[in-house]
């Protein structure tokens, strides 16, 4: 580690660590952050364009046409060009520079280098790039000055050479901000707690009566609803891991049927003793091939679940299809279920009528 303490000190400062020693690393420093705060006054809020904007003509400064001219972006009013400003010396002599109109006893206030946007703002660095110029003959020529020679900080509002200079009078060209700064008030944050309820208004005065115009004609008769069965099956003791017998059921032809089913309470017999699937499905009464998969269930395996659902079925064909309604469960070990009882509703559209039970 460098014991150079200006050095020292800039490392520590990037890395956010404590300063309290010049021969120590930041992982050697105490306790303590030394990040840099940021102040509201410090955030701009409203939008530069990362292209150079469409200016409006250029008018003079306020303390005369030799000071410089501004102009002002078209749709970005808070972004000004500022061209040909002129500085005056620091007490640091020819070496830094702020603008020549500055009032001493409101420097922060005068000083429009202050809020100059950095020239890495865009993309390629070339639009908001300040320019600095020279002129030994009161202005009427200016001479580009090399910009590895001088350092601009908008924040603070000075530019700087790396070297005494012997020039006349300095130049600058640069863009500024001039837009509102501190935390933005758009966007939606986080909703606020729900305030108190206010006192009951006064009830208004009542309205008058309207003319009775009469009964109005019976409209059409609304068209037949669904129709709709069901059955009640009780599963208390049943085996798991075996298709569980719960009732008959014929899905007629070329209709659509849905099968309600209540929340059912599986419980094992012992806490120790898991589940982790329940399904309930339709299967042929002479295979046992699933016909339809009514619903399935997965989670975290437990030994107390509730479960209802519902499901539906479009058969397409020109022929019923019957069906034994059957419970499965996926269980750690090879007992019983115990559960309350259940229901198997089942519900037609209107005019499809040929279904059982």
């Amino acid at each position: 580690m460098t014991t150079d303490p200006y050095v020292n000190l800039l490392y520590k400062k990037s890395q956010g660590a404590a300063f309290t020693n010049p021969l120590t690393s930041p992982l050697e420093e105490a306790i303590g952050s030394s990040a840099v705060k940021i102040q509201p006054s410090q955030i701009w809020n409203q939008e530069i364009p990362t292209s150079e904007p469409v200016l409006q003509a250029a008018i003079a400064l306020p303390e005369g046409l030799e000071y410089g001219t501004q102009s002002i972006a078209v749709n970005y009013p808070w972004i000004i060009k500022y061209t040909s400003v002129w500085l005056s010396d620091t007490p640091s002599y020819q070496r830094s520079f702020y603008y020549k109109g500055t009032v001493g006893s409101n420097i922060i206030g005068t000083n429009i280098l202050i809020g100059g946007i950095p020239y890495s703002q865009d993309s390629n660095g070339r639009t908001y790039m300040p320019k600095v110029y020279y002129s030994n003959d009161g202005g009427t020529t200016k001479i580009p000055i090399n910009s590895k020679e001088w350092y601009f900080d908008g924040n603070s509002g000075y530019l700087t050479f790396l070297s005494s200079v012997t020039h006349t009078a300095v130049y600058i060209d640069f863009w500024r901000y001039t837009g509102t700064t501190g935390f933005s008030t758009s966007g939606t944050g986080p909703t606020g707690p729900t305030g108190p309820t206010g006192p009951i208004g006064f009830t208004g005065p009542t309205g008058p009566k309207g003319i009775n115009k009469g009964t109005g004609a019976t409209g059409p008769v609304g068209p037949t609803g669904e129709s709709a069965s069901g059955f009640y099956f009780n599963m208390i003791q049943t085996r798991s891991r075996e298709l569980t017998y719960l009732g008959d059921v014929t899905i007629p032809a070329m209709s659509d049927v849905w099968f309600r089913v209540s929340p059912v309470i599986f419980q094992t017999r012992s806490n120790t003793d898991t589940f982790t699937e329940v399904t309930f499905r339709i299967v042929n009464p002479t295979t046992a091939a699933t016909l339809y998969t009514l619903y399935t269930e997965t989670f975290t395996a437990t030994n107390l679940r509730s479960i209802g659902f519902s499901a539906s079925i479009t058969n397409s064909t020109a022929n019923n299809i019957s069906g034994l309604v059957c419970f499965l469960g996926i269980f750690t070990n090879d007992l019983l279920i115990q559960s309350s009882e259940g229901y198997m509703g089942i519900v037609v559209p209107q005019n499809q009528t040929s279904y059982t039970i």
